[in-house]
Parts: C-alpha cells; structure tokens; sequence
C-alpha cells in the first residue's frame, strides 16, 4: 500500500523554490517559448467521454449514409441528398475545434454540442434509411413466395451479430 498525496502546480513549483539550493535552482532547465502539441499533453485527457461517442457514431452514420446515398443514385437514380449531408456534417465538424471535442470547455457548451451531435446522429440515420430502402426495392427476389429480408453492413469488417426483423405474415 503506498501513499499517493495529489498536488496542484502551484504547489510543486512553491515546494521547488522553497526545498532547492540556489545551485539546483540552476541546473533546472528553462524553456522561453511556446510548448508546441508535439511535446507536451497532446490529445484531450478528460472525462468528456460523451462527447467523443457521439462524435465518432456520428462520423460512422454519416460514412453509411454517404455510402449508401451514392448507390442509391446509382441503382436507383434516387436524388443524392447533398444538403441534408452537408447540414448535418456542418453541425458536427462545428464542435471538432480546441475545447469542444476534447472536453477542456465549459458545461453549457456541452449541452449544445451533445444536442447538435444528436441532430446530426437522427439526419445521418434518416438518410442512410432511405437510401438503403431505395437499394431494396431496386433488388428482385428469385422465389414467388415469402418475404425477402435484406441486411446491410455499412463496415468494412466481417460481423456475426443476431439480426432481429419482424415479417408480416
């Protein structure tokens, strides 16, 4: 069992000045300039885990919808849905910056963004249902009877999840 004591800054620096010989205080090293993010903290080391989440579903739907929205024109000369993509890409690319994402900012600025992100999160979602709907309807069924059931995987990466659907009968 060790004893761990959590100082401040301020701390450290007053305990340095006051335990160490002139001598000492010396041989420290000084650094007259600007700490560039290659040497020191980079990457956001909080807690903000929520905001990162939403952010990275957000990248994956919109990457499926994107995806799926191309095909869809192709197949099915369905519109490409361009500025539904592109609001909803704007409302998340608008809390990537210095403090939001990495979860240095303030509480009300958190709200916000876990709200834009849900918007965006829903649009993503609405597009990639309807692109992917319209991909169906373009597929024909090689039996007179029964119902098709079509599974998409908008992944790169083999997957073995159950599939639930519910089939009118």
């Amino acid at each position: 069992d060790t004893n761990v004591e959590i100082v401040s800054a301020d701390k450290v620096f007053r305990i340095m000045d006051e335990d160490l010989a002139a001598a000492q205080k010396k041989k420290l090293p000084v650094w007259n300039n600007e700490l560039v993010s290659t040497d020191h903290g980079v990457g956001g080391y909080t807690s903000r885990a929520l905001g990162k989440r939403l952010n990275r579903k957000n990248e994956q739907l919109a990457d499926a919808a994107e995806r799926f929205s191309a095909a869809a024109e192709w197949l099915s000369e369905s519109p490409y849905p361009k500025d539904t993509l592109e609001t909803a890409w704007k409302r998340v690319i608008a809390h990537q910056f210095h403090d939001d994402l990495p979860g240095t900012s303030l509480e009300h600025v958190y709200k916000r963004s876990w709200n834009d992100y849900t918007l965006s999160l829903n649009q993503f979602a609405s597009v990639y249902t309807a692109a992917a709907e319209s991909i169906v309807h373009q597929m024909t069924v090689p039996f007179k009877r029964g119902v098709a059931v079509a599974v998409s995987n908008p992944t790169q990466f083999a997957r073995t999840e159950t599939v639930e659907c519910r089939v009118p009968a």
